[in-house]
């Protein structure tokens, strides 16, 4: 009888600390897991985690675009995701942005440093706030091949925002030394797609 009572008490004892040590691990996890950067809006998440295995989760040297239409729908993932409230710390604001220099000309890495862009980014992002608006996803509107020569491209895209009007803007894309489309400039422009100032970036 005695036996039985000593397996029953060594089996709560065991029962008791399985259930400790559980909660622990538990405690502990939740607690690490809290102080982990989290890189996406919790709301977003799922969002940003597909816009990541679109743009950074590639591999861009095996399938880097090979027509102007899919250069500028690679490039206008990356314009959403950085400016459409997705991502929660700078770290990953740097990655997209680093990936999406990789669609420009030399010519226009030149103009800016990553740094210089992200400094840009955030000015960009504090005049939306400031206009409760947010951007969508970019629109490819039309483009028009070999308007300078056959190496070159025009392409028009309509940049929307959510309780704002539309910013619309002419892209300049050229084909590098390595038969590569490469984005080397854009203006602004009207609804019509007329530019209306000289200035690119």
């Amino acid at each position: 009888m005695k036996k039985k009572k000593s397996n029953a008490g060594i089996f709560v004892l065991v029962l008791t600390v399985g259930i400790l040590a559980f909660a622990g691990v538990f405690y502990y996890a939740y607690t690490v897991s809290s102080q982990i950067e989290r890189p996406f809006v919790h709301e977003r998440r799922q969002a940003a985690e597909r816009m990541y295995r679109e743009t950074v989760g590639i591999d861009i040297e095996r399938n880097y675009p090979t027509t102007p239409r899919a250069l500028m729908e690679l490039y206008a993932i990356t314009v959403h995701f950085l400016y459409g409230d997705f991502i929660a710390v700078d770290s990953m604001f740097m990655e997209i942005i680093e990936f999406q220099r990789m669609l420009f000309s030399t010519q226009l890495r030149q103009l800016n440093s990553a740094q210089q862009q992200f400094n840009a980014l955030v000015e960009h992002l504090e005049l939306l706030a400031e206009a409760e608006a947010r951007i969508l996803r970019p629109e490819v509107e039309e483009i028009t091949r070999g308007y300078i020569d056959e190496r070159s491209a025009l392409v028009q895209v309509r940049h929307r925002f959510a309780h704002h009007d539309s910013l619309y803007r002419l892209y300049h894309l050229v084909m590098d030394d390595n038969d590569m489309w490469r984005i080397n400039s854009w203006v602004e422009a009207d609804e019509n797609f007329n530019a209306i100032n000289g200035a690119g970036e």
